[in-house]
């Protein structure tokens, strides 16, 4: 068994751009990712490149559109996702949480979607979210389609991260195409790699994967930071760069989260000096009393380098619950009171003087004979049963 099946992590994407950042993930990570990728386009299904393990892939409504995608209908990438929905089911046994990876504005990646994460959740499926908005120059009616599928997702949903591309694109808008997309691939990545970055190559500290679950199931909205830096006082320099991402609006964000993940990758070069004048940096930029999880990473890869990726989730805390009304608070009056209710004292409630209430010192209104400030049932002489 892998060791992402033992910690009962899937990475599934849905849409075609979701799986070709899947597959960017798992080249970075290695295939020991557990993933799965999901599209009503079987044309996604692209082999294997040369000596790697294909990509475990699901073609959704493979009988109502014949591979050939959802032509951007929201309902169409819905219902192909409930056609294959038990085909999905089946790809996530032993799996405790899912990461959802989505690129909106399309019939699939929104649509089914949207379904799919609504039948995880019916299945007790710990599920993050994470979901790409398209650009503002896409048009409305892909950004409207977008919408759509945040507030569907969102109702469902343990933890959500939405990322608009105009955000993620903003630091490299004036660079070449090419390199703007390398920059905002490797950002995605950077996220979706974190947790199996920390649960399976953990370095000085190490995050458990019940710590991790515990931050998921309740994260809400989530906001998104990455920065590296290289050098001599690459630590502080890894924070600044932080505090200023377009994806942490300058650090305002994270100032509003009721916790942070702090993952800190680096080589075996990594000093606790570092470490800790990087966490100390970071209590600036929190808010008093964010709960604060971090681990660190060392891989080859970060050679020579810091890269420092921040999670901040808003959950919701201390929700106090409305006061019940039973009904016990009422007493029902003998006739010869008028029928009308009074309140028990001591209940706590207060609903005004008797009668009319503030209404009590006007005229009344009275047509043809009939008081009409008088509840209908005792004008007709109705009785109500106790």
């Amino acid at each position: 068994m892998s060791e992402s099946k033992k910690a009962g992590l899937l990475l599934l994407g849905v849409g075609g751009g979701a799986c070709r950042l899947i597959r960017e993930t798992r080249k970075a990570f290695g295939e020991t990712m557990r993933t799965l990728c999901v599209d009503t386009d079987s044309a996604t299904d692209l082999p294997a490149e040369e000596g790697s393990a294909p990509l475990p892939f699901l073609l959704l409504g493979g009988s109502r559109l014949a591979g050939h995608g959802a032509g951007g209908d929201f309902n169409e990438g819905r219902q192909a996702a409930r056609d294959d929905w038990e085909n999905i089911l089946n790809r996530t046994q032993d799996t405790r949480t899912v990461m959802v990876v989505s690129c909106l504005g399309g019939g699939t990646g929104s649509g089914a979607t949207s379904e799919i994460v609504k039948k995880l959740h019916e299945n007790g499926l710990t599920t993050f979210c994470l979901l790409v908005k398209p650009f503002s120059f896409e048009g409305s009616p892909r950004i409207e389609t977008a919408e759509r599928a945040v507030s569907l997702i969102e109702e469902n949903a343990d933890s959500l991260l939405v990322i608009d591309q105009d955000t993620l694109f903003a630091a490299n808008d004036e660079t070449l195409l090419a390199d703007a997309q390398a920059a905002a691939s490797e950002q995605l990545v950077a996220a979706l790699t974190l947790f199996w970055r920390m649960l399976f190559s953990p370095g000085f500290i190490r995050l458990d994967a019940e710590r991790l679950h515990s931050l998921v199931i309740r994260g809400g909205k989530t906001c998104l930071g990455v920065a590296s830096a290289t050098g001599a006082d690459r630590a502080d320099a890894v924070v600044r760069r932080l505090a200023s991402c377009k994806l942490f609006r300058n650090g305002e964000k994270l100032k509003v989260c009721n916790a942070v993940l702090v993952g800190i990758l680096s080589g075996e070069d990594l000093r606790l000096a570092e470490i800790g004048r990087i966490m100390g940096a970071l209590d600036g930029l929190r808010k008093s009393g964010c709960r604060v999880e971090m681990g660190t990473v060392q891989d080859a890869a970060f050679d020579g380098k810091i890269e420092l990726v921040v999670m901040g989730f808003s959950y919701v805390t201390d929700v106090k619950a409305p006061p019940v009304f039973d009904g016990s608070q009422i007493q029902i009056l003998p006739k010869s009171t008028g029928g009308k209710a009074r309140v028990n004292k001591g209940s706590g409630l207060n609903f005004g003087p008797i009668g009319k209430g503030r209404f009590q010192k006007t005229e009344a209104t009275v047509f043809n004979g009939c008081d009409y400030d008088e509840p209908t049932y005792m004008r007709r002489g109705i009785t109500l049963e106790r």
